[in-house]
């Protein structure tokens, strides 16, 4: 399971209790590493405390530079910039430390493909820290790390699995092992669990020692050559220091190339909590169209096919004083491109249009889902910056190995009329009411289709990606 603190349901349960007791509460809410005990003072000033607005932390994370925060994806993919907040050098949660520094996020990174792996993430401070950041690990580096080796993780989690009274205000701090890869490999794969190349595993054999709920995002690092080198992120594990079930961290040599994308600009923001997803709220949500155009686009490949486009249309009001000029236009996101761009650094007329088109090429990767952003910069006093997202499901990918069925279209709704998707026969059969065919099997129809048409919402197509998933680890922290 997951080793995130959800301050969300902190903030419910403070709203129906007493001040006093919401306090005793949260000091109950302040977990700590299991198996270690309280890091010396003013050692770590690059570890970071993710927190809500009301200043509640549920996540560890570190400053990898001035203005970067590295953490873990699964502790802010239901989380927005706005709504939270990093405090760095944070020693002792229940007062300000000397020198600690608290910063506004703008912006939060997502990794494209994160689900059962890429469990990364970056947070785009609002202004430059003076801390100094850690070092983060590279491929070379981690080739000349042998298993055994001594490592450390930091954090503010549990001191027993489950046990939310074993509370600690400071920050704890336990030495582990680098696991053997290949064993973790193997004692994860008995539960199913795939341990890949993008993670790194850390414990005891006989376990005691391990990071644990709360420490989620923070560092697993070592201590080289006089210097600090972080090599992994707090992600999950089969409960907390477990026998033969080590902790398991994201491998950050995996991600230099990534990160250096993100920070670049060419990774697509992450938009915060999507409408019917998530908590089931989205107050930062536009779901309204602006200058015509749409808070989102859906642009689906049928199998078969290696590219799908369609054509957006910006409208400047004939209400609108003086001329509507887009200064520039971003796209980001793999297998996304503009082209008959009519637009861009055009001069449209209140009452005029112009036009372009978005088409989404099936990368070599052949990925099932693919996500991407597209940014209007204008002239127009109340849209400056308008923001469409852009999301891609390609058929092919959704295979009988995946056990998709037109079931699954008929439980998202999305039967209209426009596209055809290639999917397995009913599992209840249209031929036979006991679901099997004709000849009493239950073998795929291969002439079965299902008839899906026009935008499909961004919900649905997540739907899409994730049912073929539904049996996915279920020992997540």
């Amino acid at each position: 399971m997951k080793k995130t603190l959800l301050f969300g349901a902190l903030a419910l349960a403070q709203a129906s209790i007493p001040a006093q007791a919401a306090d005793t509460w949260l000091n109950a809410r302040e977990h700590r590493i299991i198996g270690g005990g309280a890091a010396p003072t003013a050692t770590y000033p690059w570890m970071v405390s993710v927190k809500g607005k009301d200043g509640g932390h549920f996540c560890g994370a570190s400053l990898i530079d001035t203005q970067w925060v590295l953490t873990a994806a699964h502790c802010v993919e239901e989380e927005s910039a706005a709504g939270i907040q990093v405090t760095i050098a944070e020693y002792d949660q229940s007062k300000a430390d000397d020198g600690e520094q608290t910063l506004d996020v703008s912006a939060i990174y997502l990794h494209q493909q994160y689900g059962d792996d890429h469990d990364i993430a970056l947070l785009k401070l609002s202004t430059v820290s003076d801390k100094t950041p850690v070092a983060l690990a590279d491929s070379t580096f981690m080739a000349n790390l042998a298993s055994g080796a001594e490592l450390t993780t930091i954090g503010w989690g549990l001191t027993k699995d489950g046990d939310n009274s074993s509370a600690a205000t400071v920050l704890q701090q336990v030495n582990v092992p680098l696991y053997d890869q290949a064993q973790c490999k193997t004692n994860y794969g008995t539960l199913n669990i795939a341990i890949t190349d993008n993670m790194v595993c850390a414990g005891l054999e006989a376990g005691g020692k391990d990071s644990c709920q709360g420490d989620s995002g923070g560092p697993l690092f070592v201590r080289s050559g006089g210097s600090m080198v972080q090599l992994g992120i707090t992600s999950f594990g089969e409960a907390c220091a477990k026998a033969k079930f080590p902790g398991v961290y994201t491998r950050v040599a995996a991600y230099s190339d990534w990160i250096i994308k993100a920070k670049n600009g060419e990774v697509p923001a992450h938009q915060g909590p999507k409408p019917g997803g998530g908590n089931g709220s989205c107050d930062d949500c536009n779901e309204e169209a602006v200058l015509g155009l749409p808070p989102y686009l859906d642009l689906y490949l049928a199998a078969g096919e290696t590219q799908a486009t369609d054509t957006l249309t910006l409208t400047n009001p004939a209400t609108a004083s003086a001329n509507l000029m887009v200064s520039e236009m971003t796209l980001v996101g793999d297998g996304f491109t503009l082209s008959d761009n009519g637009c861009e650094n055009q001069a449209v007329e209140p009452g005029k249009d112009c036009r372009f088109k978005v088409t989404y090429k099936n990368p070599a990767s052949n990925a099932t889902y693919a996500e991407g952003e597209l940014t209007l910069a204008t002239n127009h006093s109340q849209h400056s910056r308008i923001v469409v997202e852009l999301f891609a499901l390609n058929g092919d990918a959704f295979d009988e190995g995946d056990g998709v069925t037109c079931a699954i279209f008929d439980d998202l709704n999305i039967r209209q009329q426009g596209l055809t998707l290639d999917c397995e026969d009913q599992p209840d059969g249209d031929n036979n009411s006991d679901g099997s065919d004709a000849d009493g099997s239950d073998e795929k129809d291969p002439d079965a289709t299902i008839t899906v048409a026009g935008a499909l919402n961004p919900w649905m197509l997540l739907g899409l990606m994730l049912l073929p998933l539904a049996g996915r680890r279920n020992a997540q922290y």
